[in-house]
């Protein structure tokens, strides 16, 4: 984008700052929800469990406005409803098996006699503490980028 001094300036940057927001905001967000969305499914303990596979990243329309674009990263709640237990640790009151396919199940017709402590494993946490900062500067150079096309497109 070229500016001249003569006419209207403010026309000018105010056009500038509206294609800005149009065309580089929603791709810097997306840039930083790839950083927090692959570092989460690195993180998950169960590599070839539903939990990995109901990690997501979604843009909310709802939220974002003109100004500001959100996605979230997270835990589709639906295809895994175990992922607080994995986070957070949980008492097991049943025995369980893992199916010939490697899914666990629990057997609810046997009770423990004594509940076991299944200790936290946490990847959603720990993921946005590791992450947070390379997922920033991901969305700055992704913003630099795309503002450095609009000047020269």
């Amino acid at each position: 984008m070229a500016f001249s001094f003569e006419g209207d300036i403010e026309k000018q940057v105010s056009s500038f700052f509206d294609r800005i927001k149009q065309e580089a905001i929603r791709p810097a967000a997306h840039a930083m929800a790839i950083v927090l969305y692959d570092e989460m499914r690195a993180r998950v303990p169960f590599r070839l469990g539903k939990l990995q596979a109901a990690i997501y990243r979604w843009f909310d329309e709802k939220v974002s406005g003109p100004d500001s674009k959100t996605y979230i990263v997270g835990v589709n709640k639906a295809k895994a409803p175990h992922w607080w237990l994995v986070e957070h640790g949980h008492w097991r009151r049943y025995a369980v098996r893992q199916t010939e396919g490697g899914e666990w199940i629990t057997l609810k017709d046997r009770p423990l006699k004594v509940p076991v402590f299944v200790p936290a494993q946490p990847y959603l946490r720990v993921s946005v503490d590791a992450k947070l900062k390379d997922a920033v500067q991901a969305g700055r150079k992704r913003l630099a980028e795309k503002i450095k096309e609009i000047q020269h497109g």
